[in-house]
C-alpha cells in the first residue's frame, strides 16, 4: 500500500457503502467490489475500466449488436467459428495439433488487432473529433457540453435496420450506416434514452428550426404574448411588449 495513505477498517467500508454511498451512476459499487475482489484490493487501471464497461448495459448491448452482425456472419460464413442457438455459446470446432499451434493463432490475432488499432483508430478518433466540432462541443438533442457529460457518436438510422451495411435516410439516399450523413453527436444520457429503435435526428436543419420557431411561438401565444411581436423581436424589430397588448 502506499506509504502515505493511511489504512483503514473494513466497517468504515462497510459503513460507507450501506449508509453514504450516494449515486448517480453504478461506478462507486463496480469499482469498489472489484478492488475488494482483486489481489491485494488493487487493480489496473485500465482493468477496471473494462470493469465498469462489462457493467454498463447499454455498451454491453452494443458490444452484442455488433458481434451478432458482423463476426457471427463472416466468421461462419468463412466455416471458422460458429454460434449455437440453443446454448447460445459461440465456439471453435478446432483441434490443434500442439499447443504451439495455438499460442501461434493467439500471436497473430494480437499482432492484426495491433495493427488496427495504429491504422483504424486514429482515423476513427479524428472523424469523432470533427463531428464534435461541427456540432459545437454540446449534445445535438439536449445541448450538454462535452465538459459536463461524454458525448456519443450515434447512428440516426441504427445498424440493427442496416441491410448489407447500407441504410436509407429520410430522403431515401442510400448511404453506408457509418456514413457522416448517418451520424450525430448525443450526449452518453440522450443516447441511452433514444435507443436502437427511434431513427429521430436530433441535428440542425431548416425543418428543425421551423418546427422549434412555430413550438416557440405557440407558447408565447399560450402565455399572452402576440407570436408576431415575439418573432418581430427576435429579429431586432421591435421589443415584444407585454402579454396581451
Amino acid at each position: 500500500m502506499n506509504s502515505q495513505v493511511d489504512s483503514y477498517s473494513g466497517s468504515r467500508l462497510v459503513d460507507f457503502v450501506k449508509n453514504h454511498m450516494s449515486m448517480s451512476a453504478n461506478y462507486q459499487p463496480v469499482v469498489i467490489k472489484a478492488l475488494v475482489s482483486a489481489p491485494g484490493y488493487r487493480m489496473a487501471a485500465v482493468d477496471l475500466a473494462r470493469e465498469l464497461l462489462l457493467h454498463d448495459e447499454f455498451a454491453v448491448g452494443k458490444a452484442l449488436g455488433t458481434l451478432m452482425r458482423w463476426p457471427k456472419r463472416t466468421l461462419a460464413k468463412r466455416e471458422v467459428a460458429y454460434y449455437d442457438r440453443m446454448e447460445r455459446e459461440f465456439f471453435l470446432p478446432v483441434v490443434f495439433d500442439s499447443n504451439e499451434q495455438r499460442e501461434e493463432v493467439l500471436t497473430t490475432c494480437d499482432e492484426a488487432i495491433s495493427c488496427w488499432q495504429k491504422a483504424e483508430a486514429p482515423r476513427s478518433a479524428s472523424r469523432f473529433y470533427h463531428l464534435i466540432e461541427v456540432a459545437g462541443g454540446r449534445c445535438q438533442a439536449c445541448g450538454v457540453l462535452a465538459s459536463v457529460r461524454p458525448l456519443d457518436i450515434d447512428h440516426v438510422i441504427p445498424r440493427e435496420k442496416a441491410k448489407d451495411g447500407y441504410v436509407s435516410l429520410q430522403d431515401r439516399t442510400r448511404v453506408h450506416v457509418d456514413d457522416e450523413r448517418n451520424l450525430q453527436i448525443l450526449c452518453t444520457k440522450c443516447n441511452r434514452g433514444k435507443r436502437d429503435a427511434s431513427v429521430f435526428d436530433f441535428r440542425p436543419s431548416a425543418d428543425r428550426f421551423t418546427e422549434t420557431i412555430r413550438l416557440t411561438l405557440e407558447l408565447a401565444s399560450e402565455a399572452g404574448y402576440d407570436p408576431r411581436a415575439v418573432l418581430a423581436a427576435a429579429l431586432n424589430e421591435a421589443h415584444p411588449g407585454q402579454p396581451g397588448a
